[in-house]
């Protein structure tokens, strides 16, 4: 499997709709790790109000809407 990650806050209804998406488009394919930025400092200076932030592979993935071309093209898909 392949690790996602996705930076994130407590009660953010967008990130909750990406990891259901990527959930149910990618099912087996991803290790899907949420990440709450709010419990480390360095991550909530990076990241701030852009959450949710998706990455996969190291690299981020275009969001808004997202961009399952790109993220087939981390997985190798």
């Amino acid at each position: 499997m392949i690790q996602a990650i996705i930076y994130s806050r407590q009660d953010c209804h967008l990130c909750e709709m990406l990891e259901d998406e990527l959930k149910s488009t990618y099912r087996d394919l991803l290790d899907i790790l949420m990440i709450d930025i709010d419990e480390d400092i360095n991550l909530k200076k990076l990241y701030g109000l852009e959450i949710p932030v998706l990455i996969i592979n190291g690299e981020r993935v275009r969001l808004h809407p997202v961009d399952h071309e790109q993220i087939k093209s981390l997985m190798g898909l």
